[in-house]
């Protein structure tokens, strides 16, 4: 189950897909703990709050730099869909 509040945005991740090594720029850019295996679309409603920023680097997981997007309101698993391997269509 793919659920959380932190979100990127579509055009980015789209772009990091189109280089040989995607899943490895995606964790190095968004400084994560392992390279991810899938992907969701989200849907979120009007009115939710959210924040966006330049994700920090970390020492262990990657040198950031992405753009990331916090839900600030309690998010709800139905937003997250079509589920799919990264890469997947």
């Amino acid at each position: 189950m793919l659920a959380g509040n932190w979100l990127m945005k579509k055009s980015d991740y789209n772009e990091i897909m189109k280089q040989p090594d995607g899943k490895q720029r995606l964790k190095d850019m968004f400084a994560l703990p392992k390279a991810p295996d899938y992907v969701a679309s989200v849907a979120l409603p009007a009115g939710t709050r959210v924040r966006s920023g330049v994700v920090n680097g970390h020492p262990k997981w990657g040198r950031g730099g992405g753009t990331q997007i916090e839900i600030r309101d309690n998010y709800d698993q139905d937003w997250y869909v079509n589920v799919r391997p990264i890469g997947g269509k």
